[in-house]
């Protein structure tokens, strides 16, 4: 185990467990949970976490967790954590955009702006 927070396992834990589902056909489970999880995993702080990927640190839970699916399914293992990455990795970008700073507002038309 990692140096990570509790809740940063929590929810890498719970997404592997969506894998492990998926892997087994369950796929319903990962469309309805996977944002939310990976919202909550950015807010926790896993972004800052120094460590494997989001998808390297997934896979090898997935292993442990469930072996046999993982194995023989190894490439839509790679596909589902990939895109999880990819989620995670969009996230970011949207939750560390710095807002613009805001200018005067300006006038609707010419009129308005020669109006003493």
């Amino acid at each position: 185990m990692s140096n990570m927070n509790s809740q940063c396992e929590s929810h890498i834990n719970a997404l592997a467990d969506l894998c492990c589902e998926t892997l087994q056909g369950d796929q319903s489970s990962l469309d309805d949970r996977k944002d939310k999880l990976i919202k909550s995993l950015v807010m926790s702080g896993y972004a800052r976490h120094e460590g494997p990927s989001l998808q390297a640190e997934l896979e090898g839970r997935v292993k442990e967790k469930c072996p046999d699916p993982a194995i023989h399914r190894s490439s839509e293992l790679a596909g589902v954590t990939k895109h999880l990455q990819e989620i995670f990795d969009e996230v970011v970008r949207f939750e560390t955009k710095l807002p613009q700073q805001k200018s005067k507002p300006k006038p609707a038309n010419i009129s308005a702006a020669t109006n003493d």
